[in-house]
């Protein structure tokens, strides 16, 4: 089990080899939910370029997020809780991510510039683990 984040993939924390899975794995997880709307995307005809929303839905301590002998372990945050976690490193791995399958699954024709002009990101705080979600918005 490893937890997601761009640093960790990027930042030597793991080799190239589980580095790979890790992102075949995201590629795999992502192929099949964004799967479940292609059908309606590609008859849109959708017009390009296009910006991508990609609204995190995650605890305010996901940071506090650890995983112990296989399982995953948290505890909501106190009152007096200030996060210290960055959004971008969370999200920006799921971005790359979504970009590839959204051309794997013919969504899109490419994840260059002249297919996407702009990508965002907002983290949007759930009180409960069990509530974390992407949503993914395609204009």
């Amino acid at each position: 089990m490893l937890k997601i984040n761009n640093q960790a993939i990027y930042n030597g924390f793991i080799g190239r080899f589980t580095r790979n899975i890790v992102i075949n794995n995201l590629h795999d997880y992502l192929s099949i939910e964004i799967g479940r709307y292609v059908p309606g995307l590609i008859r849109k005809k959708i017009e390009l370029p296009v910006n991508i929303t990609v609204d995190i839905y995650t605890v305010i301590n996901h940071g506090s997020i650890s995983m112990r002998s296989g399982k995953l372990c948290w505890k909501p945050a106190k009152a007096s809780y200030e996060p210290t976690w960055d959004i971008d490193n969370l999200a920006t791995i799921w971005i790359k991510c979504i970009n590839d399958v959204l051309v794997k699954e013919g969504v899109l024709p490419d994840d260059n510039v002249s297919c996407i002009s702009g990508m965002r990101y907002n983290f949007i705080e759930v009180q409960d683990l069990k509530d974390r979600k992407l949503e993914i918005t395609i204009e």
